[in-house]
């Protein structure tokens, strides 16, 4: 298909916010993004960022929003163990 979108990352981190953990959409975006991110083909600085904003987004949430964001951190960090 080879699409190209040279600022998907860039505005895909810009939509992290504290707000969107509390939206009514959250667990389909955070699964979206989290099938975006899968790739292992990804710069390891590029996952490493993700990860460090969602975790700290993670430190003021809801423990609901709370448990998605750590749980999407995590799976990211195994994935890019490089």
């Amino acid at each position: 298909h080879n699409l190209e979108c040279p600022q998907f990352f860039p505005k895909l981190y810009a939509l992290l916010r504290p707000s969107t953990l509390e939206c009514a959409y959250r667990e389909r975006f955070f699964l979206t993004l989290e099938v975006f991110l899968a790739s292992t083909h990804l710069p390891a600085y590029l996952s490493a960022a993700f990860a460090k904003r969602l975790a700290r987004l993670a430190l003021g949430a809801s423990p609901s929003g709370c448990l998605i964001a750590l749980g999407l951190t995590l799976n990211l960090i195994i994935r890019h163990a490089e």
